[in-house]
């Protein structure tokens, strides 16, 4: 009884130490197969390594939980390049060594409460401490939250964290009453270990469905915001455009004005006055032409910006026709790769600040490629594409994808000695 008893505790510590790892590795990678087979492996795997740590060999644990990582990094999640994996092995030795530190926290506070550390209470103390874990790992969740590197609000998690310390507090109470001698108070001490599990699996699921669902408004406001900024970049052209009409129409009195002057030999004020007329003018001209007004405007829009910027940006096209596509969809595909070229070239230090736009129809196919200087790493988490820049989420990336997922479109990005290449393909034919 007692050694059935102490098995199931095994159990349920290894679960719950499972929770946490699989939590990380889901909120950070793309998953490879569906979330059934994922549960299935979860199972799987805390069965075995149940079974390994009763044989209580340290060495043989290690090698356990080394082949879960390389299981897990290789075939469930899309874990690539050696960082990753280095990031990864780091967890799991910080998992390891919480985990060690939870259990002689709970022998410490076993020896003060004078509890008797029997075979059935030993597996219990296992159990708190996979608790103490889970609570470590909220908490750095909650400094997560409260940094903006999770979509999740402190709010949300406090509840997860009350709930956790509650269950720690009441499997503390409920072992200081058992004995070799009171199976009952262990098998409830167990079943209210198990409910914990079963409780805080549902929490961090729901939590991680509410950070999602908080990921997707965020983009809904970005696109919204995006789409009021093209907005204001039409009525712009639209003022340069009578701005151009009400200049050619003053041209003849600008003209009788210069020769004025010139006949009066105020040749400064001519040539001053000149000036003035030329900056005007300037301010009017267009330094890209499309069929499509609101690409046109927009593309426009960048290129004065990055002027401002001290950022060159270059176009090449064909000049396709894109009835296919939204006017939304242009300024969302568009107006994202060519924020990231100059967010990412604004970082680069140095005078080769150039941006390379070219969209042009290639074989019933829109091709549409930027090329930009850069100086961040590129990586893949949950299907989008992160650079290691601080706090940036890939959002708009995600909003590009998931246009294209619809039209069979593809998108990449690589970067090579320091040059970011971005290709997108779409058929024409939808």
């Amino acid at each position: 009884m007692e050694e059935g008893l102490f098995y199931l505790t095994t159990l349920v510590t290894v679960a719950i130490t499972n929770i946490v790892i699989v939590d990380f590795f889901y909120n950070k990678y793309q998953i490879n197969y569906s979330e059934r087979i994922m549960i299935l492996f979860f199972l799987f795997v805390t069965i075995v390594i149940s079974g390994v740590n009763t044989f209580e060999i340290p060495a043989l644990n290690l090698g356990v939980n080394i082949l879960q990582l390389i299981l897990l990094s290789k075939f469930m999640f899309d874990v690539k390049g050696i960082i990753d994996y280095l990031i990864n092995g780091l967890f799991f030795f910080v998992c390891m060594f919480s985990e060690g530190l939870a259990f002689f926290s709970v022998d410490y506070m076993y020896d003060t409460l004078s509890i008797v550390s029997e075979k059935n209470v030993a597996g219990l103390k296992m159990v708190i401490s996979s608790l103490i874990v889970l609570l470590i790992y909220n908490l750095i969740k909650i400094g997560l939250a409260k940094n903006k590197y999770i979509y999740l609000a402190v709010r949300d998690m406090l509840f997860t964290v009350f709930v956790n310390v509650i269950g720690i507090v009441i499997l503390v109470l409920l072992v200081k009453k058992s004995t070799e001698n009171n199976i009952e108070i262990t098998v409830l001490s167990l079943l209210t270990a198990t409910f914990m599990l079963i409780l805080m699996t549902y929490l961090i699921n729901l939590l991680t469905r509410i950070n999602e669902k908080y990921e997707i408004e965020f983009q809904l406001r970005a696109s919204e915001k995006r789409v009021k900024d093209q907005l204001n970049h039409y009525e712009r052209v639209q003022a340069l455009e009578i701005k151009t009409k009400m200049i050619s129409h003053d041209m003849k009195n600008h003209l009788q004005v210069m020769s004025n002057l010139i006949d009066n030999n105020s040749y400064k004020k001519a040539e001053n006055y000149l000036a003035e007329v030329v900056r005007e003018i300037g301010e009017t001209q267009k330094d890209f032409y499309f069929p499509n007004k609101v690409l046109e405007i927009l593309i426009n829009e960048k290129i004065y910006g990055c002027r401002r910027k001290n950022i060159q940006m270059v176009v090449e096209t064909n000049k396709p026709q894109l009835t296919f596509l939204t006017d939304f969809e242009l300024v969302t595909i568009f107006g994202n790769i060519l924020d990231n070229a100059i967010e990412a070239t604004q970082e680069v230090e140095g005078q080769n600040k150039t941006i390379y736009l070219k969209i042009q129809k290639k074989q019933n196919h829109l091709i549409i490629t930027t090329v930009n200087p850069c100086v961040n790493e590129l990586k893949i988490i949950k299907n989008k594409y992160i650079t290691t820049k601080p706090n940036h989420a890939g959002l708009g990336n995600g909003s590009i994808m998931s246009i294209l997922d619809k039209m069979n479109g593809a998108f990449t990005i690589e970067i090579s000695d320091e040059w970011c290449t971005v290709n997108i393909l779409i058929p024409f034919e939808q």
